[in-house]
């Protein structure tokens, strides 16, 4: 993917921000991202909007996730797999 493809994803969205502009810029090819964050701050719907965007399609894969805390009644089954 390309930094300004990645730039325009960012920028059409209203949940996700470039910390630092200059740093993101200095990239010349984005190979992977990851998304962290605590319980419940919305990395599942990030990644849905992500694996759903049209402008991204068949330049972004978004892998399984594997996860060892218990099931949830909420939870993605098409992005989480429960391991025990």
């Amino acid at each position: 993917m390309s930094v300004n493809s990645l730039r325009n994803f960012i920028a059409a969205t209203q949940s996700i921000r470039v910390q630092d502009e200059q740093r993101l810029s200095d990239l010349g090819r984005i190979d992977s991202v990851a998304v962290v964050g605590s319980t419940c701050s919305g990395k599942s719907t990030i990644a849905d909007a992500i694996r759903q965007a049209v402008a991204l399609k068949g330049l972004v894969h978004v892998p399984m996730r594997y996860i060892t805390r218990p099931k949830r009644k909420q939870d993605n089954t098409i992005e989480n797999t429960h391991l025990e």
